[in-house]
């Protein structure tokens, strides 16, 4: 009985500290998520192109999201190789995670920061010889690895609706090839993105 009524009092004293235990996400914890089409405009190897792909996030307290992102160059002329060579059409993709702070949430005008890390690859058709030697065809592929900051300016057109216009940098880091190198597809980027979700 004795032993009991010790443990009944060890438990008891401990209570407070249970309840006192501190959490990264203090208070009421609220969640949501959004998913968006995304259209970027940016500079590959000293050429003008346009990026399209999409973004999915979980939305954390109104205030953080992370999810992920894909997007696949659609417009703009980026070439590998030389004359010795061949020529060849290069075109690129990348996508990753994406980690934001969003900043006054509940403005109808606010801003957030954001990056998205992540892995992309480029492959080229062969056009084929320019040094007289015959024609080639096929297609290879180099990965490489992406970071891309961002800063946000979000407009809330309604609760379910936001409207985002951004700028960002993209880095990366190998996928080179012949007659283009990773700093050749560095650039930035400008963005514009439509979310529709729960905020």
């Amino acid at each position: 009985m004795k032993i009991m009524i010790v443990v009944a009092a060890l438990l008891l004293g401990a209570l407070p500290i249970f309840a006192e235990q501190e959490t990264l996400v203090q208070g009421k914890f609220e969640h949501g998520g959004f998913g968006a089409p995304v259209v970027k405009f940016t500079m590959i190897d000293n050429n003008f192109g346009i990026i399209v792909g999409a973004r999915g996030a979980w939305l954390i307290n109104h205030s953080f999201s992370i999810g992920v992102a894909g997007y696949r160059h659609v417009y703009g002329d980026m070439m590998s190789g030389n004359m010795y060579y061949g020529r060849s059409k290069m075109y690129m993709g990348y996508g990753g995670v994406t980690f934001e702070y969003i900043f006054f949430p509940d403005k109808v005008v606010h801003f957030s920061l954001s990056s998205l890390l992540g892995a992309g690859a480029n492959w080229a058709h062969q056009n084929g010889m320019m040094n007289g030697h015959g024609h080639g065809h096929g297609m290879n592929m180099n990965m490489s690895f992406i970071a891309e900051p961002e800063i946000d300016m979000i407009v809330n057109i309604a609760p379910f609706a936001r409207f985002v216009v951004g700028a960002g940098y993209r880095f990366v880091a190998g996928g080179g090839r012949r007659g283009i190198t990773p700093l050749d597809m560095w650039g930035l980027t400008g963005t514009v993105a439509f979310q529709l979700g729960a905020f």
